[in-house]
């Protein structure tokens, strides 16, 4: 990524453009509790093996983004 000043990402209902360069990740509730079997979130009645591909993304994110400072 050589141009962190204009970064879109396709989403539905609408894209998002942000400036990378002067933009922060805030990742909360990355928790057992929320994601694996037997977890609150199961409890609620969530099917959380549909979270489970949500780790390792989230996971690659967080390496980038402290990569790129």
């Amino acid at each position: 990524m050589d141009d962190l000043t204009h970064v879109t990402v396709p989403g539905d209902p609408a894209s998002f453009t942000f400036n990378a360069a002067e933009t922060a990740l805030l990742m909360i509730d990355m928790q057992g509790d929320f994601l694996c079997p037997g977890g609150f979130g199961e409890m609620l009645g969530n099917d959380v093996s549909q979270l489970a591909p949500t780790i390792d993304i989230c996971g690659k994110l967080l390496k980038l983004c402290r990569q790129m400072g």
